[in-house]
């Protein structure tokens, strides 16, 4: 049955906490009332919410499912399947993979994988580099997530280099994601510091230093000022980048802001108990107080992405130079944030705003991110009287890793609607896909 009355919830949604009911027909997010419980009808199963929390399913912008191309990792089944089991209803993928998604048919060819494997909805950027710009005018708006832009070096070295090229695509119309680091500055790091720490992860921080995030941004936040850039920048991982970028925003209109939990969970200390395990691009680069920083500037950032970028466990445990950067994290970033909230960081429809709302808004996605009638009815029941131990066990990562292993968050998650149809049944889970892809409303 694909029509449900959901009852005695606590919806969080547009800035409230409300107590409601929510009917789901057809895949849409059929009626919704507030302070009253209906009786429901003969052809309806009712669920009851017992007091939970109904939110907008969550929507990951910044994902790495490594497919095609790196399937000994992770696949479009493996991580989809982890982030529907921690209430994320949709994520967009990045380009990165191999072959890297730079024209059109690669980026069929992913639309079609995830057509037949993705467990939740789904969206994909395309990689701008310096020769493909004709291909991105191939692609049709509505399919299209967004350009990355690599302005440094990272995972699959697509870093976008020629001059004529960036002006040209910062004049699309597109969203413009960028990972923003300054080459030179990195370069210029290893030349100075790379054989004085015998090939350690603590160089990792000085190589990728807060030098090598400002100097890009200055570039970056001019090119995207001289065209009124809709610039979305992702992974923010200092307090002082976080600063830097936030004092454009009232230059620049079009301009969103992400950042990623492993810079809100993690700082400098943590190196010597992790490694290599958390050795990510743009670096973990904060003191415990800068960190507590970042944590209080929350209000500042507009979107969480998971950044989620699984290595398998053995390649991380590399020596420094052949440790590949990046961490699984998508199956609990839900959780994780929800832990922030709990300790005062952000309220839970702030939570809430920055994980479905603005996503939504900012990506231009059409009827999803809210819970509103006529809306699909992507929804997440999340259970706040429970909590939940990581531990290897539970992790659903192809990876079978997670740098937040004992770590413990303060809910579960109990049910989760794709498009109207229950997925996730108090850790069931329904294999037949409903998941669809994401359209977004971009000028022609």
């Amino acid at each position: 049955m694909d029509n449900y009355h959901l009852i005695n919830v606590h919806i969080i949604n547009e800035g409230q906490i409300s107590w409601g009911e929510v009917f789901i027909s057809k895949g849409i997010i059929e009626k919704i009332n507030f302070n009253i419980t209906s009786k429901t009808p003969t052809n309806y199963q009712q669920i009851d919410g017992n007091g939970e929390y109904l939110i907008p399913g969550i929507i990951d912008t910044h994902v790495h499912f490594r497919e095609p191309g790196y399937n000994e990792k992770a696949s479009i089944y493996t991580e989809s399947l982890a982030a529907l089991y921690g209430g994320v209803t949709s994520f967009i993928d990045m380009p990165n993979t191999l072959p890297p998604t730079t024209d059109k048919s690669l980026l069929e060819q992913k639309l079609d994988i995830a057509s037949k494997n993705s467990f939740i909805n789904y969206g994909f950027y395309l990689a701008a580099v310096d020769d493909n710009f004709s291909e991105i005018q191939k692609i049709e708006p509505s399919v299209l997530a967004g350009i990355k832009v690599f302005w440094g070096n990272t995972t699959g070295n697509l870093s976008l280099k020629n001059p004529t090229v960036i002006n040209q695509v910062f004049q699309l119309p597109y969203l413009i994601a960028v990972h923003a680091e300054d080459n030179p500055t990195i370069n210029l790091n290893k030349e100075l510091y790379l054989d004085l720490f015998d090939n350690d992860v603590f160089i990792h921080p000085i190589i990728r230093n807060i030098d090598a995030c400002i100097n890009a941004a200055k570039d970056i936040l001019s090119i995207a000022h001289n065209y009124n850039t809709r610039l979305h920048y992702l992974h923010i991982s200092h307090i002082n980048e976080l600063n830097f970028i936030n004092k454009f925003k009232n230059k620049l209109s079009n301009l969103s802001i992400e950042t990623c939990p492993h810079y809100l969970y993690f700082d400098l200390s943590d190196y010597s108990t992790y490694g290599n395990l958390i050795k990510v691009n743009p670096s973990i680069k904060s003191t415990k107080e800068q960190r507590l920083q970042l944590l209080n500037s929350l209000n500042l950032i507009d979107t969480i992405g998971s950044d989620h970028a699984p290595h398998l466990k053995n390649e991380k445990l590399n020596s420094y130079e052949l440790s590949p950067s990046g961490i699984p994290s998508i199956q609990h970033e839900l959780g994780l944030m929800w832990a922030l909230a709990e300790k005062n960081f952000l309220s839970l429809p702030d939570l809430i705003n920055k994980m479905a709302h603005k996503p939504a808004q900012i990506f231009r996605i059409d009827k999803r991110g809210f819970i509103r009638e006529g809306y699909y009815a992507d929804l997440a029941l999340v259970n706040n009287n429970d909590q939940e131990l990581i531990t290897n066990d539970k992790l659903k990562y192809k990876c079978g890793w997670s740098p937040y292993e004992n770590f413990t968050i303060p809910i579960t998650i109990d049910k989760v609607w794709i498009n109207g149809q229950l997925k996730l049944d108090n850790y069931s889970v329904v294999e037949n896909k409903s998941a669809l892809p994401l359209y977004f409303n971009n000028p022609k």
